[in-house]
């Protein structure tokens, strides 16, 4: 299904448009993320920290790292709506080829997977 027309003056004006908001916010709820994941491995509960160390800043750390499953979820529906809208976006302009959508979509997902698989396989060994 390989569709080759230029792209309509609207979908360059579309593209011109970029929303960069929202790929910081996507960044920043991915780095949320990790905070939660490294907070819940490496320090202690905060009921558990002795009193000397229950500061303020403490408190802040903790309350903005305890949003991890929020953070999944604003992450992965940012995602969806900058992928899917771009496919959605391709197809109305009959721009849309699967074989490169789908050669996109597996280069991104197993780059970083590939690694990450070995390296955990590794520590695991």
């Amino acid at each position: 299904m390989q569709v080759c027309q230029s792209p309509s003056p609207a979908s360059v004006e579309r593209n011109s448009a970029h929303l960069y908001w929202l790929d910081w916010l996507r960044f920043l709820a991915a780095l949320m993320v990790v905070a939660a994941h490294a907070r819940g491995g490496n320090w202690l509960e905060w009921g558990r920290l002795a009193e000397a160390s229950q500061t303020k800043l403490v408190a802040v750390f903790f309350a903005l790292t305890r949003a991890g499953t929020e953070s999944v979820l604003v992450f992965f529906v940012l995602s969806g709506f900058l992928v899917g809208g771009k496919m959605i976006e391709r197809l109305i302009d009959g721009t849309f080829d699967l074989r490169t959508y789908l050669i996109d979509r597996v280069s991104r997902i197993y780059t970083p997977l590939a690694p990450a698989l070995c390296w955990s396989a590794l520590v695991a060994f």
